[in-house]
């Protein structure tokens, strides 16, 4: 058809467009559920496949038939709407989580800090056989190493900030000699890492859980109840403190002085076996 086709009426409404333009899909739509099916950034491609989806059908529906694509575009809208209340929803899921671990995780560490069996115990699994003395041991050296206990975090923002400041502690030096094989990839493979602060500084607490145990607890800040085999705590210079390793004095019934340096344990020596002299001739 030849372009003056258009408009056969030479008398026209002014502005009478002598051109046919053939209809074509509306980027705008294409763009809003791809947007929406992507799904590589958590809530920001939901969003923006939905604001897409909703401007390219009021676009669609400015142009006088030029675009199309209205099926498009309403796909983008929903599947966009539903990608972003997924997100949301798990988010605020895994927002909750994380909140009961740490202050699981504050708990612990409030109970090792007072020193009290009674409270350490209730975190311990009942497969353990901690003495009072080694409970308090335990106590008296987080406390000479660390000082007070400071608040829990407030919320997970909080909590990557406590691990934000120990590793870049570390990454300064702070651990220049540790343990051999006792920091950091060993402790971390096998024992959940908490962070939290102290008057000297943030220090990162270990848990062991007993794989045979289970919770005793009936509240989410008390999901470690009955699940812990042994607790550490690993602080910015490399020291491990222990619970496993707390040991008293070698007469039975006393108690380690406070402050003490407690001992390691080492396997028992064995006895140097004596070669046999060869017998003698004649």
């Amino acid at each position: 058809m030849s372009q003056f086709a258009a408009s056969q009426n030479p008398f026209g409404p002014e502005g009478d467009s002598p051109m046919i333009v053939p209809e074509r899909t509306s980027k705008m739509a294409i763009s809003s559920l791809v947007c929406s099916l992507v799904c590589c950034i958590p809530v920001i491609t939901g969003t923006l496949g939905v604001l897409l989806g909703i401007g390219a059908l009021i676009r669609i529906s400015s142009s006088r038939g030029r675009l199309s694509g209205r099926g498009l575009a309403i796909a983008g809208i929903v599947i966009g709407l539903l990608v972003t209340s997924a997100w949301v929803g798990g988010g605020v899921a895994a927002s909750k989580t994380l909140n009961a671990f740490v202050s699981s995780g504050y708990s612990v560490a409030s109970a090792a800090h007072s020193g009290d069996p009674a409270l350490v115990r209730a975190k311990l699994s009942s497969s353990t056989t901690y003495t009072d003395e080694q409970i308090k041991a335990f106590s008296v050296q987080l406390n000479a190493k660390l000082g007070n206990l400071k608040p829990q975090p407030a919320g997970p923002l909080k909590a990557w900030d406590m691990y934000s400041r120990f590793f870049g502690s570390l990454s300064k030096g702070g651990a220049a000699q540790p343990a051999p094989g006792r920091f950091p990839g060993q402790q971390l493979q096998n024992e959940a890492p908490l962070a939290f602060d102290y008057d000297n500084g943030p220090a990162l607490l270990l848990l062991s859980f007993d794989s045979g145990a289970r919770s005793t607890a009936t509240s989410g800040a008390g999901m470690f109840d009955g699940m812990l085999e042994d607790i550490a705590v690993l602080t910015i210079d490399g020291t491990v403190i222990r619970l496993s390793d707390m040991t008293v004095t070698d007469t039975p019934g006393s108690n380690p002085l406070p402050g003490s340096t407690p001992k390691k344990l080492s396997p028992s020596p064995t006895t140097p076996t004596t070669p046999a002299r060869p017998s003698s001739e004649g």
